[in-house]
């Protein structure tokens, strides 16, 4: 707990007279603006509910204030230059989106012409080409559906487990 936290907790025991400042808490309270706002907060609220309250002497206060005081805007305004920058760089974004030439392959392969992008196997005919895949690439029945192992390569626990986790097992 630091300083702060220590002298904040004991706020309200002083404030209510069931405790007082220490030495120590007391430099800190002079030397802490945080602590010493949140005490000016405890003794402001002392006085609340005590007697009546002077509306009159309220409104003429928060009226002068009003008066004297600028109001800050909620929302602060774009000046409309700043605006029309925006509304010029949306714009030229947008143009160049829509404009700009297709990035795509630049040479589609015509009926019968080859890119071979490993010229090792463009000697190939299809059924040598359909041997090579099938001898580097594991079928759907060696693989299975993704992550999930046949049923036939789990162990009797791992099938156990399996059982337990869908509620068929107790």
């Amino acid at each position: 707990m630091t300083e702060c936290e220590a002298v904040q907790e004991r706020m309200p025991e002083v404030f209510h007279g069931r405790a007082v400042w220490g030495s120590g808490e007391l430099e800190h309270l002079e030397r802490c603006e945080t602590c010493a706002a949140e005490l000016r907060l405890f003794e402001a609220t002392r006085t609340l509910g005590r007697g009546s309250v002077d509306v009159e002497a309220l409104a003429r206060t928060v009226l002068d204030r009003l008066r004297t005081e600028p109001l800050q805007p909620a929302i602060r305004r774009i000046p409309w230059r700043a605006g029309m920058i925006g509304l010029v760089a949306l714009a030229a974004s947008v143009l160049v989106f829509v404009a700009a030439p297709h990035r795509g392959p630049q040479h589609v392969a015509a009926a019968g012409e080859s890119l071979a992008v490993m010229p090792e196997l463009g000697g190939l005919d299809d059924s040598d080409l359909v041997a090579v895949l099938q001898s580097i690439s594991p079928s759907v029945h060696d693989v299975g559906h993704g992550l999930v192992p046949h049923l036939g390569d789990l162990t009797d626990s791992e099938l156990e487990q399996l059982l337990q986790a869908e509620g068929g097992a107790e």
